[in-house]
């Protein structure tokens, strides 16, 4: 225990290998239940979605005691045990006759479509220099104005001391 600002503050032990193994254990456990949950979900989301369109494609007073005349089945069989897994038996065979609907490549293209376009690093440079003042522009070799130092000769020395000369 350390004492700072004359508060105590109690150390935490450096967990083991084993702690961590376990703490590790149960987190791939947690996630994993946090998957099979999200599949079930898309799955009773599937299923409501194909039934809302199975009953829009009667007319609603008809889509209404079709429902209807089924409550009573469906109260009976949810009541118990057996009933409730016979109506998972149904549901789950309701998937399996009408599968999702696949995803249209339309709609992915629109979404590509909205996302910004990337620009190449020449058409980037262009679009900059368009926005700056004339005196601030870019030459086309890139070197931004300053001097390439052509007076140098071949070997393009300069720079470094002076020999002094005796």
């Amino acid at each position: 225990m350390q004492t700072v600002n004359g508060i105590d503050i109690k150390e935490k032990k450096v967990p083991t290998e084993r702690a961590l193994t376990r703490r590790l254990e149960k987190r791939q456990k947690e996630e994993a239940q946090e998957s099979v949950r999200k599949e079930q979900e898309a799955e009773l989301d599937t299923l409501r979605e194909q039934t809302n369109a199975a009953l829009a494609s009667v007319s609603e007073e008809d889509a209404k005691a079709r429902v209807e005349r089924m409550l009573p089945f469906i109260q009976e069989l949810a009541g118990g045990e057996e009933g409730r897994s016979e109506l998972a038996r149904f549901a789950a065979a309701s998937l399996i006759v009408r599968p999702p609907e696949p995803v249209e490549a339309e709609e992915v293209i629109e979404e590509d479509e909205a996302l910004p376009q990337v620009e190449d690093r020449e058409t980037e440079r262009a679009r900059e220099d368009a926005e700056r003042p004339e005196s601030r522009r870019r030459s086309p070799r890139g070197d931004r104005g300053r001097s390439g130092g052509g007076d140098r000769g071949r070997s393009g020395g300069g720079g470094g001391q002076r020999r002094r000369q005796r």
